[in-house]
């Protein structure tokens, strides 16, 4: 929350932070009486930190105050904002929404929850979705029958990246990402062949959930994406 407006189009409240969330300036009639500020977070005014859903955050000391809910798995480092890179990157906390256009089967992957579930929203019958990380089918078992992607693979366990993959190839995160892949290509090629004909073309891209992590430390691209095209050519 940078600006707030209000009804007679005037600024009613406006805010200037550092990185991490410390306020530089401020000014406005309601400045103070508005709360939500910093990422769209509420503000703990007595405290001076703001509340994520899971856990408060301190700008002050440029860190969470309590351990990271996904442990682990949310990066070695439990307190890091973001690791330490605001800028750069995001963190939802462990629930993310994907919104997955018409013509789009996307390839959503990153940190999991099982107790914590992404959530994938539709923009047309003709669509798909999948998630690709730790504990991720309670998210796959939620998407939508006809918005799922056969063949591409789901698990209650862990996923391994690293050398722990090689020790635990079943449950390696490339494999599941390389099967998802190919499986979300051969879904687009069904969505091109449908009796509907919705598309001329459909595009297969992957989406990073929000993350501790910068997309670059992950194994696949970010922003990886391919368009089928439906007649063929």
């Amino acid at each position: 929350m940078t600006y707030l407006v209000a009804t007679n189009q005037t600024r009613a409240a406006s805010y200037r932070y550092d990185p991490f969330g410390n306020s530089i300036s401020f000014g406005g009639s309601l400045a103070a009486a508005n709360v939500y500020r910093f990422s769209s977070k509420e503000l703990h005014v007595a405290s001076g930190m703001y509340y994520y859903g899971e856990r408060f955050y301190d700008p002050n000391l440029q860190r969470w105050p309590n351990r990271d809910p996904l442990a682990e798995r949310g990066g070695y480092n439990l307190y890091a904002f973001i690791d330490n890179n605001p800028i750069n990157a995001i963190d939802p906390l462990g629930l993310y929404t994907v919104n997955v256009k018409n013509c789009e089967v996307v390839v959503l992957y990153g940190h999991g929850s099982g107790s914590k579930p992404h959530k994938f929203k539709f923009g047309g019958t003709c669509s798909a979705g999948h998630f690709v990380g730790c504990e991720s089918k309670p998210t796959n078992d939620k998407i939508p029958p006809q918005h799922q992607i056969p063949g591409a693979p789901s698990t209650d366990e862990e996923l391994y990246s690293g050398p722990r993959s090689r020790d635990n190839p079943d449950q390696s995160f490339d494999k599941f990402m390389n099967d998802t892949w190919a499986a979300a290509k051969k879904k687009a090629k069904e969505i091109c062949a449908s009796k509907d004909k919705c598309c001329k073309s459909v595009t297969v891209r992957t989406e990073l959930a929000g993350s501790a992590w910068n997309p670059d430390n992950w194994t696949q691209p970010g922003t990886k994406s391919e368009t089928i095209k439906c007649d063929g050519k």
